[in-house]
C-alpha cells in the first residue's frame, strides 16, 4: 500500500492499482492525517480542516463516519491497513513509514543522497527521488491554508534535491547533464 501526496492525493494497492477515494472530504481527511507525518491530529482540528467552518449538523458523528470510510479504503489498499489509522488521547494518527508514504520516501532519499560523495550513486538517488513527483504536492488541495507548511517544505526539499543534483553533475564533469 502507498499513500501518495506528491501530486493528487492517492491511495495505491501493493499491485499498483488506485483505490478510489473520490469524495473530497475523504481525500482531505487522508491529506490531513498524512501531512501530520505520523503525529496525532485532534478531532476538532480534523473537523476544522474538513469543513472549514461550514459544519454538518453533528460534526463529530460525521467525522467518525468519514474515519470509518477511510479505514475501509485503507483495507482496500491492503488487508489490515485499517490498523494504521489509530485513535490516541491526543487525536487520530495515521502510522506511516517510508515504504508507504511517498513524501517520506522522497525526503528520506534526498537526505540519504546528501550524505553521499559526488558519485553516480548520488546522481541516481537524487534522480530516483525526483521521479516520485507527479505534480504539485497535495494536488487540488494544495490551496488549503493548513497544508501550506507541508507544501512549502516539500517544495524546499525538491529545490534542494535539484540543486544537489546539478552540483553533483558539475563536480563529476557533466555540465550537459546539469543543463538537462
Amino acid at each position: 500500500m502507498r499513500i501518495e501526496v506528491l501530486g493528487h492525493v492517492r491511495l495505491i494497492t501493493n499491485e499498483g492499482a488506485e483505490v478510489q477515494v473520490a469524495e473530497r472530504h475523504l481525500r482531505l481527511l487522508l491529506a490531513a492525517l498524512a501531512a501530520a507525518d505520523g503525529e496525532p491530529v485532534p478531532a476538532d482540528t480534523l473537523i476544522d480542516r474538513l469543513w472549514n467552518g461550514d459544519l454538518p449538523a453533528n460534526p463529530k458523528k460525521v467525522l467518525q463516519a468519514k474515519l470509518s470510510r477511510l479505514r475501509t479504503a485503507l483495507d482496500q489498499a491492503r488487508l489490515g491497513a485499517r490498523e494504521r489509522l489509530t485513535h490516541t488521547p491526543a487525536g487520530y494518527q495515521l502510522i506511516l513509514d517510508t515504504d508507504t508514504f511517498d513524501a517520506g520516501r522522497f525526503k528520506g532519499a534526498v537526505e540519504d543522497a546528501r550524505r553521499m560523495g559526488a558519485s553516480s550513486q548520488k546522481v541516481q538517488a537524487l534522480t530516483d527521488a525526483l521521479t516520485l513527483w507527479r505534480g504539485a504536492p497535495f494536488g487540488d488541495m494544495a490551496d488549503e491554508i493548513w497544508l501550506a507548511p507541508a507544501v512549502a517544505e516539500l517544495h524546499d526539499v525538491r529545490g534542494d534535491a535539484f540543486e544537489a543534483l546539478v552540483e553533483t553533475l558539475l563536480e563529476r564533469g557533466d555540465p550537459q547533464g546539469a543543463i538537462n
